[in-house]
């Protein structure tokens, strides 16, 4: 869902195994089956690819379709090709899903960084999310915490999730433990 999200599409999902909620599309396996594959050999994955794209244009699209008494690669040119987005300039960030307990020190551990959640989540077992950018950690489904992401070994403290008392030792502040 989040990939279609940022993609700019939306999914229209089908129950497994049942072919027949998708028709338009299962049956152009068997064309593609008995039309190109059957009797060829490929010398490798480049030439299956070189091979189908000139099918596709000089033999598949070009042919009558049966149903619509078009050829495809026309309709597709003249009613479809339009509403194309552009190919994305960056590629999909791929987020970590990862299931930390929060310990003691109100901190749970997400990619070898640690990161603070307010107390009342003391032992409790979050859902954290990371991507190139930020952390978030969610409750029982519920967003509880946003952290930038910190590389291995970093830390991420936000002082509200801490006890007063704790505060200033969680925090390693040396001046305001020396001033003690």
């Amino acid at each position: 869902m989040e990939y279609a999200q940022d993609r700019g599409f939306s999914i229209d999902a089908a129950r497994v195994r049942h072919p027949k909620d998708k028709p338009r599309v299962e049956r152009q396996v068997p064309y593609v089956r008995q039309r190109f594959f059957v009797g060829e050999e490929f010398v490798d994955l480049a030439d299956a690819q070189r091979r189908a794209e000139v099918w596709c244009a000089q033999g598949a699209g070009m042919r009558i379709h049966g149903t619509t008494r078009c050829r495809p690669a026309e309709a597709f040119a003249t009613g479809e090709q339009h509403l194309l987005l552009p190919a994305p300039e960056f590629p999909y960030d791929v987020p970590v899903f990862t299931t930390p307990k929060v310990h003691r020190d109100h901190h749970v551990e997400v990619a070898r960084a640690i990161y603070s959640v307010p107390g009342d989540l003391i032992g409790l077992t979050l859902t954290a999310r990371a991507d190139r950018s930020v952390v978030k950690l969610y409750a029982k489904g519920q967003l509880v915490k946003v952290h930038p992401r910190q590389a291995p070994g970093g830390r991420s403290t936000d002082p509200a999730d801490l006890p007063a008392e704790r505060t200033t030792y969680a925090l390693r502040d040396i001046d305001h433990l020396i001033s003690m």
